[in-house]
């Protein structure tokens, strides 16, 4: 009987952790920490940007250079310059558009910035961000990497 509650109750926080693995990861961090969070991140974001764009490519990317202008202008606006650093990035979107996590990992060539520097800047990026243009019935992601400053894209 113990062994069957105990069991049940084990169940029971496995099933709940498993189904808030975003409740429980901050809002900016790095890759590689909490992988069993990130994991179940991962399958509840498990849409991706460029689904959300309609498969449409040069709508995706339009998209993530919008997000990548708006970072590089809020590090201008608080004097935190990313020129320099490139990163794996992991980028978490709400139904609604607003961003709910950024995962990141500086590349080795990337210029050398303290990962809790690089954590707190996207931290306060996710806080002050505002939606764009981009809802979803379906949370989203996008993962790739990222070189600052970013180039122009076509059509700017």
């Amino acid at each position: 009987m113990k062994k069957s509650i105990l069991l049940f109750l084990f169940l029971s926080s496995t099933i709940f952790m498993a189904a808030q693995p975003a409740a429980n990861m901050r809002r900016a961090f790095i890759l590689g920490e909490n992988e069993e969070q990130y994991d179940a991140m991962r399958v509840e974001y498990a849409r991706t940007l460029l689904i959300v764009c309609e498969n449409n490519q040069e709508k995706a990317l339009t998209s993530w250079f919008k997000l990548l202008k708006d970072m590089e202008a809020y590090s201008e606006k608080i004097g935190h310059s990313l020129d320099g650093v490139k990163l794996y990035i992991n980028v978490f979107w709400n139904t609604d558009g607003s961003i709910d996590h950024i995962g990141i990992l500086p590349m080795n060539d990337s210029k050398n910035i303290k990962h809790e520097n690089l954590v707190a800047f996207f931290a306060s990026f996710v806080r002050q961000y505002t939606p764009k243009d981009l809802e979803s019935d379906k949370k989203y992601s996008h993962y790739t990497t990222v070189n600052f400053p970013t180039f122009a894209v076509k059509g700017e």
